[in-house]
């Protein structure tokens, strides 16, 4: 295993990088998002594969930004986040989610990346034509892992009907 504040980054060629969970909790650790189960159950609600290689688990950047951006986009609920602390409200009106459907990302991922390189636009960053076919293909690739998530109709029917609540 490595140091404790050691940057860990696999590289496989120019289009894919992967970057260990250990710089994202680093990130994220003001925000509650301190231990590496947080940042995995994080990833999972954002449905954002992890690569477990040894004991560490690796993100790619670009589907991890993919993921991020599917939550910021405009008429999305808000996100609750592992280890959020949020006011209650009345139980009734629930105002955020703290998971994300795969069907949306499927659906949206066009949209998004879009969204990702407008918005690098606005801020006066240039996308290069590689980045954005990295971005692109980041994009095609979660949408194919998602699609594996999804269960058929013949699968959701063959579970019966979603329980909430169990029983103790």
């Amino acid at each position: 295993m490595s140091d404790q504040g050691e940057q860990h980054v696999i590289s496989f060629g120019r289009g894919v990088r992967l970057m260990s969970e250990e710089y994202y909790i680093r990130e994220l650790r003001p925000y509650g998002i301190n231990t590496p189960r947080a940042f995995r159950s994080m990833c999972r609600a954002i449905c954002c594969p992890i690569v477990f290689l040894g004991r560490v688990g690796f993100v790619d950047p670009a589907t991890f930004q993919v993921c991020m951006k599917n939550l910021s986009l405009p008429g999305n609920k808000d996100f609750c986040a592992t280890n959020a602390y949020l006011r209650k409200t009345n139980k009734r009106q629930k105002i955020y989610r703290s998971k994300v459907d795969p069907k949306e990302i499927r659906k949206n991922w066009r949209l998004i990346v879009r969204a990702i390189i407008d918005s690098r636009r606005i801020r006066g960053l240039d996308t290069p034509q590689t980045q954005k076919a990295v971005i692109r293909s980041a994009a095609e690739e979660l949408t194919r892992f998602v699609l594996t998530m999804i269960p058929s109709q013949k699968q959701e029917r063959s579970n019966g009907p979603e329980v909430l609540d169990h029983p103790a």
